[in-house]
C-alpha cells in the first residue's frame, strides 16, 4: 500500500499524510492537537496509542533507542533455538500482561511532554514531512517491521521522529 499511498499523496500535495490501520478510533480532539503540532521540525510524528478501545495501556513508544549491535546478536541466538524462541516469547507476554496490569491498578497517569524517540509503533504513523514520506524506498512487507523501516530511514535521512502523548488514538 506504501506506493499508492505515496501517488495518492503526489495527486493530493497535503502538507500531512496520516498512514494507518484501518481499526483506528481518533480521540474526539485529534486534529486540534495535531494542528498546535504544525510547526514541529519533525519528519514523522508518534501518537499515544491506547490499546483495548482506550483502557489499555500505550503503545507507543515503539523504541526510545535504536537497537544495539550486542541485542541483535543475543536475539538472533534466542531465534534460532525453538525452546529459547518460545520462552523468550512467554516472558515478553508476562512483561505485556504486568504493563495491563499496572496501569489497570494505576492511581494516575502523568502526561508526559513530546520526546524524540527512534521508532514509532506502526498502527498509526503522521508524517509531518510530506517529503519525507514521498521519498521512502519501495519495502514490500510494510505491514510488518515498518517501525523500524521509518525508524532507519529517518536516521539515514538525519529526520527527527517525535512522540507526542497529546495525540491519542
Amino acid at each position: 500500500a506504501l506506493p499508492l499511498a505515496q501517488a495518492r499523496q503526489a495527486s493530493l500535495s497535503a502538507p500531512v499524510v496520516i498512514y494507518c490501520n484501518a481499526d483506528i478510533v481518533l480521540d474526539d480532539d485529534f486534529f486540534d492537537q495535531l494542528h498546535t503540532l504544525s510547526a514541529t521540525p519533525a519528519a514523522v510524528v508518534a501518537p499515544a496509542i491506547i490499546s483495548d478501545l482506550g483502557k489499555g495501556f500505550d503503545q507507543n513508544p515503539q523504541r526510545t533507542h535504536r537497537v544495539s549491535t550486542k541485542k541483535l546478536r543475543t536475539l538472533q541466538l534466542l531465534y534460532s533455538v525453538g525452546i529459547t524462541f518460545f520462552i523468550h516469547q512467554f516472558l515478553g507476554d508476562l512483561k505485556v500482561a504486568a504493563r495491563k496490569y499496572l496501569h489497570r491498578h494505576s492511581r494516575s497517569i502523568t502526561p508526559r511532554s513530546p520526546e524524540t524517540i527512534y521508532a514509532p509503533h506502526g498502527a498509526l504513523l503522521i508524517f509531518t514531512d510530506a517529503d519525507f514520506f514521498m521519498h521512502l524506498p519501495r519495502y514490500e512487507p510494510f505491514l510488518f517491521g515498518e517501525e523500524l523501516f521509518i525508524a532507519e530511514e529517518a536516521r539515514l535521512s538525519n529526520k527527527t521522529i517525535i512522540y507526542c502523548p497529546q495525540l491519542r488514538v
